[in-house]
């Protein structure tokens, strides 16, 4: 119902909160997170943001862009979650509804501005290492 309703939503209010369900952003944005995402020009995304985008009809995901490129249909996001092995995949700049402003983390304060910049980045380098090969994290069982 979600993925219905946001594109409008963003379109007429300019930004929704939408609770994270899974995984695949942790350990920076764990499931249960909300989230700020409010609507952007295509022009204004950059690396590191974090993105609402709809990947199929009724899908939404929210990752990270990795980078960026141009094509003739304009600009396109290679999208990945930060856990994730691999990439989604590259996304044209109209399927990217918001971008990420605000995180409520379970538990947490708010963080946004400065703080939320900061956690991005360290979300890429993250996201990069593993999809590199480079960062392997697994849960041990005591």
């Amino acid at each position: 119902m979600i993925a219905e309703l946001a594109p409008a939503a963003l379109t007429d209010v300019g930004a929704i909160r939408v609770q994270v369900g899974g995984g695949s952003m942790a350990p920076l944005l764990p499931d249960h997170s909300v989230v700020v995402v409010e609507r952007v020009a295509p022009s204004e995304i950059r690396r590191a943001d974090t993105v609402l985008l709809e990947a199929a009809p009724e899908r939404l995901l929210l990752h990270r862009v990795l980078r960026i490129r141009r094509s003739s249909r304009g600009r396109q996001f290679l999208i990945k979650g930060d856990r994730l092995g691999c990439c989604d995949g590259w996304y044209d700049e109209g399927a990217v509804l918001g971008r990420m402003t605000r995180v409520q983390r379970p538990g947490g304060d708010p963080i946004a501005g400065a703080a939320l910049a900061l956690l991005n980045w360290l979300g890429l380098a993250l996201s990069t290492a593993r999809a590199a090969g480079v960062l392997v994290m697994s849960r041990v069982r005591a």
